[in-house]
């Protein structure tokens, strides 16, 4: 990601916004809107780090293919998609959390590999 970021006006509320990634929402892909923040210069910011995290997802979904080995946390079958974890993350961002708060029942699939014997 060398291309300088770009981020359009703000909307009416005066928020900068992002879509960025894709999730499923009603069997269908969608891109997430992530709001960034008021302040141009935090928003870029914001939004760099969003980036970053995105196609360090986008990296490890393509790592998962070409190894063969799924993983119990599921990054999409078609393409790189936002799970309850990474997208929890990327809001944290969005908002500018140092911290983010991570529920390991959020997700059923993951809760079960988690408390397997067998583990991640």
């Amino acid at each position: 990601m060398n291309e300088p970021i770009k981020l359009g006006k703000p909307d009416a509320r005066g928020n900068y916004k992002r879509d960025l990634g894709w999730k499923m929402q009603d069997g269908e892909y969608v891109q997430h809107r992530f709001y960034v923040g008021k302040n141009r210069e935090t928003a870029l910011r914001r939004v760099e780090r969003l980036q970053h995290l995105w196609d360090a997802l986008e990296a490890a979904w393509k790592e998962q293919r070409q190894s063969g080995v799924r993983s119990p946390l599921h990054l999409g079958d078609e393409r790189p998609l936002w799970n309850t974890f990474t997208l929890a993350v990327a809001m944290a961002v969005a908002r500018g959390d140092v911290e983010v708060e991570i529920n390991p029942a959020a997700d059923e699939d993951f809760a079960h590999a988690l408390h397997s014997p067998v583990g991640l």
